[in-house]
């Protein structure tokens, strides 16, 4: 069967056949190629064939009782909204961009980094020296160092000698201190240890820019002054 359900059955459907006084006659699909009268004025019609009366119907085309397609409409109205919208999300873009510019941190002048300290314990007559030497010579004048030098035993006891607050990074060429009579008091083995901070600013109201520690060799004994590192 060409037809489904709900397309009406052939031996029951009736079409109509129009005449040129405006009549219509009924007819039936028995009645296909042949002739009938115009109820109206009498003319014989001539009733089409049975495809034609009654033509299959193909996938493409909707179910009778199905509601029209809707096509899209491409509207004056709809591009403007489209636009709009991108000018929006554009427009939001450039600002997140300026905000991400204006706070990106300015760069940093590292060129002072070349400079750096030594440490070293020396017996001097009859005492002992802890010493720190270095500088930082390139720093500007904003920079400042905070430092402490200590002593520290293999065994874990640390001993505080000196200190300082801050100074000028440019100014700073070394530290020393004198503990006391040789041999250094907690013993050996021990080294000194030179801890360090450099500041853009004051400390604790600056920007902290390095946090660092340097060392002396681990030491039996404590060098006379001269010497690079503990005696053979």
């Amino acid at each position: 069967m060409w037809w489904n359900e709900k397309q009406p059955s052939p031996a029951t459907a009736k079409a109509a056949v129009v005449c040129d006084c405006g009549g219509q006659a009924a007819v039936s699909a028995a009645q296909a190629g042949t002739k009938v009268p115009c109820p109206a004025c009498g003319k014989p019609l001539v009733v089409p064939p049975l495809s034609k009366l009654f033509p299959i119907p193909t996938e493409d085309d909707p179910p009778a009782d199905s509601p029209p397609r809707k096509r899209f409409q491409f509207s004056l109205r709809s591009l403007m909204l489209a636009v709009a919208f991108c000018a929006i999300i554009l427009s939001l873009a450039m600002q997140s961009w300026r905000t991400y510019k204006t706070t990106w941190p300015e760069e940093i002048d590292y060129s002072w980094m070349d400079g750096g300290v030594r440490v070293r314990a020396e017996k001097a007559g009859q005492d002992t020296l802890f010493v720190a030497e270095g500088g930082w010579t390139k720093a500007p004048a904003n920079l400042r160092i905070r430092y402490i030098l200590r002593k520290q035993n293999k065994g874990g006891d640390t001993r505080w000698y000196m200190s300082e607050d801050s100074v000028q990074l440019r100014e700073f060429t070394g530290a020393s201190t004198t503990p006391g009579p040789y041999p250094p008091r907690g013993g050996f083995p021990f080294r000194v240890i030179f801890d360090y901070e450099i500041w853009d600013g004051r400390p604790e109201r600056g920007t902290l820019l390095v946090k660092d520690s340097a060392f002396s060799p681990w030491y039996d004994r404590v060098p006379a002054a001269g010497q690079t590192g503990p005696p053979e």
